[in-house]
């Protein structure tokens, strides 16, 4: 019997180790888990953090408001630069300045033209009276 009872000591003993070692990992997982949900509430706080920054919050104006924004005024810029519907915009009015600019200096070089032309005709004329 004596043989018996060894053998349910071993058992014994061997279940104290198994459950010893289950608890160690228990454990080891509880501390695993810890750092997890250390690392999530990190994550959370970052994604309240960049929510924040994307729509703003306290009254201030988020990123996705401020691009909504910049659209708005390239936008506006972009009617202003090409024109819309029947009313021309900054390029066309640049283009017709450029032409009455290019226009007026053709007008320029034909005016040039008729003063010197009637300074020559008037310089022979006095020079054919005063030759006679």
């Amino acid at each position: 019997m004596e043989e018996h009872a060894c053998t349910q000591e071993d058992r014994i003993t061997r279940i104290e180790g198994t459950v010893t070692a289950i608890d160690g990992k228990l454990d080891a997982i509880n501390t695993n888990q810890a750092k997890i949900m250390t690392c999530l509430d990190i994550y959370m706080k970052k994604v309240d953090e960049h929510d924040a920054i994307l729509k703003g919050e306290n009254g201030d104006v988020g990123v996705v408001a401020k691009v909504a924004q910049a659209v708005d005024i390239l936008d506006e810029l972009k009617i202003a630069l090409k024109g819309k519907e029947d009313k021309p915009g900054l390029i066309a009015a640049i283009d017709v300045l450029v032409k009455r600019a290019a226009s007026t200096d053709d007008d320029k070089v034909w005016l040039r033209r008729l003063i010197i032309g009637t300074v020559i005709t008037w310089m022979l004329g006095i020079g054919l009276m005063i030759f006679k």
